[in-house]
Formats: C-alpha cells, sequence, structure tokens
C-alpha cells in the first residue's frame, strides 16, 4: 500500500539524460515507487501524461530563451499546472534547487507539506543566465535573483 503521493518539480525529466538533478530523481523515484505514488514534471513540448516504469510524469512545454529555460519561471507554472490537475491526489511538494522555492508559495497556498533541496549557489547561475533572458522578463529575473540571495543569507549558505 503507498504510504502518499509526492509531486517533484525543478528539473527536465525522467528518464535522466541532462545532468546529476534527472538522475538524483530517477534513482529516488525507482526505489522508493513501491512506497509512493510520484508526479514528476518533465519538460516536453505540450501538456501531457503518461506513466514512466510506475512514475507518473506530467510533461509540460518549458519557457525558453535563447540557449536555455528559465527554471523560476517553468517551476512556477509547472506548480501550478500541477495543482490544476492533482491538488487532492498530491500530499508533498518537493522542489529541486532553491529557484524552484519562489513556486513552493503556490504549493503552500494549497496547503501541501514543502519540501526544498537546496543544490547551489543559485543567485549566481541566474545572473549567468541573464544574458539570455528576453527584455521583458528581466524584472522577474532580478527578483527571483533578490529572492534567492536573500535566501542563502537568512540561511547562512551566502559567501
Amino acid at each position: 500500500m503507498l504510504k502518499g503521493n509526492i509531486a517533484v518539480i525543478g528539473l527536465r525529466g525522467i528518464p535522466s539524460k541532462y545532468g546529476g538533478t534527472e538522475t538524483f530523481v530517477e534513482e529516488l523515484t525507482m526505489r522508493l515507487r513501491g512506497d509512493f505514488q510520484f508526479y514528476v514534471m518533465h519538460e516536453d513540448s505540450k501538456f501531457f501524461e503518461d506513466d514512466y516504469k510506475g512514475i507518473i510524469r506530467v510533461h509540460s512545454p518549458a519557457v525558453e530563451s535563447k540557449s536555455t529555460s528559465i527554471p523560476s519561471i517553468n517551476d512556477f507554472l509547472n506548480t501550478a499546472y500541477m495543482l490544476s490537475k492533482h491538488e487532492t491526489d498530491i500530499e508533498v511538494m518537493y522542489f529541486l534547487g532553491p529557484d524552484s522555492s519562489v513556486a513552493a508559495i503556490l504549493g503552500r497556498l494549497a496547503k501541501k507539506k514543502i519540501l526544498i533541496n537546496p543544490d547551489g549557489v543559485e543567485w549566481r547561475r541566474l545572473i549567468k543566465r541573464s544574458r539570455f533572458v528576453p527584455i521583458y522578463l528581466m524584472p522577474t529575473l532580478y527578483i527571483s535573483t533578490k529572492y534567492l540571495k536573500s535566501s542563502e543569507i537568512t540561511w547562512g549558505f551566502a559567501s
């Protein structure tokens, strides 16, 4: 019998072919799929759902700049979509990386348990990505960068 339903947000998807975060999620979900039902966000060209080895993949399009996707915006949209489709099913929302933590606000408003997995100095990554961000998204980038920087200071990880 499953112990709970967990939504995983903040990655490109599984199977892992993008990097360490995706490998981590694939290993985690494969090892614990007998105990929990996982809903994993998966970047794609359109919205749909499928089953991947007992894991529900929730596909959604990614907002992208010239060379990369924009994680804070994608995670916010993915969280809204996940809640619109599975709000009554999901008990825990697991966000990968602090740039996903902005989206966690939606999960808190929906009264879900929130887990955030910090994996590095995210605000510096946003600064490096800024040259690829369209001008109309710069205010969002600025707010996200300030939020992430203040989060690290709050937790004592800033250098």
